[in-house]
């Protein structure tokens, strides 16, 4: 268990040897700089951040015994994707590239999201969209 910034505890488990056995995801991560140069005349923009987002990706079924830790609580089963393992940041980058696919006002990185807009009525269309 690891203490966070709020008081709050967060389980954390040691995947080093599931790792090591894992075949890396080829998905791209997508660079900062190829958001920027798309950016201009842009005036009007809304970030999200995504909170808990590996989580709401489901673990198959089977592999969630392969994620199990061990607390002062007892034993811990990841239902959804937790944090450490190899190819999350893969897997939940390609889930919000198919999310908002078509969508070329949002830029998506990996939990993080701008919106970027050229007007004020623009961007709430933008908005709308998005969370439609």
């Amino acid at each position: 268990m690891v203490p966070k910034k709020n008081g709050d505890w967060r389980p954390c488990g040691d995947y080093g040897g599931l790792n090591n056995v894992t075949i890396p995801a080829r998905y791209p991560i997508p660079h900062l700089q190829d958001a920027s140069a798309s950016l201009n005349g842009a005036h009007n923009f809304s970030k999200i951040y995504l909170l808990h987002a590996y989580h709401q990706i489901p673990v198959e079924v089977s592999n969630v015994c392969k994620m199990v830790i061990t607390t002062p609580f007892g034993l811990f089963e990841f239902k959804g994707m937790p944090f450490g393992l190899r190819n999350v940041a893969q897997t939940f980058q390609r889930f919000m590239d198919e999310v908002t696919g078509g969508l070329e006002f949002c830029y998506v990185y990996i939990d993080d999201m701008l919106i970027a807009s050229k007007s004020s009525s623009n961007h709430m269309d933008h908005l709308r969209q998005l969370f439609n």
